[in-house]
């Protein structure tokens, strides 16, 4: 029983992964991130790798075998969010991550961005995209000094 429970586990992690690739599709910006070596498919197989399921309500609907109707841009945000933390906790300790990880942590900072345009519709989400907004900037100084330290190592 175990191994159908996995099978059936990774099945549902595709799907979401391929759902999650479609609802990135509508996107222009998002779109354009994967220009390069990494595709819009490894980076959602990353995502759906990292996060455990979505919701419950979700994981019923995937082991009924229904069809997926889509996710939501609520979906998608609270996913990247919590994405965001282990990736920066990674990059914090490690100082590198892979490109498709690097990408997860770009689309956490735009969906970040557009959530705290929009009309407040959940809080904790509107909370955690403030939070992803200030460690992204406090990120982004910590890479600037390590560049410049670099530099100053080659200079001497």
């Amino acid at each position: 029983m175990s191994f159908i429970r996995a099978v059936s586990s990774q099945w549902s992690k595709a799907e979401w992964s391929h759902q999650l690739v479609l609802f990135w599709q509508q996107d222009a910006y998002v779109r354009s991130l994967f220009a390069g070596a990494t595709t819009m498919i490894t980076v959602a197989n990353v995502v759906a790798v990292i996060k455990e399921f979505p919701e419950s309500t979700k994981q019923e609907q995937y082991e009924s075998n229904q069809p997926l109707e889509g996710l939501s841009s609520i979906d998608v945000t609270g996913t990247l969010f919590d994405c965001f933390l282990l990736l920066f906790v990674k990059e914090i300790q490690y100082k590198t991550l892979s490109q498709a990880e690097a990408i997860i942590v770009q689309l956490s900072e735009y969906y970040a961005l557009e959530y705290q345009k929009m009309p407040i519709c959940d809080e904790k989400l509107m909370n955690q995209s403030v939070q992803i907004t200030k460690a992204m900037n406090k990120l982004k100084q910590l890479r600037n000094q390590q560049r410049q330290a670099q530099r100053n190592m080659g200079s001497n």
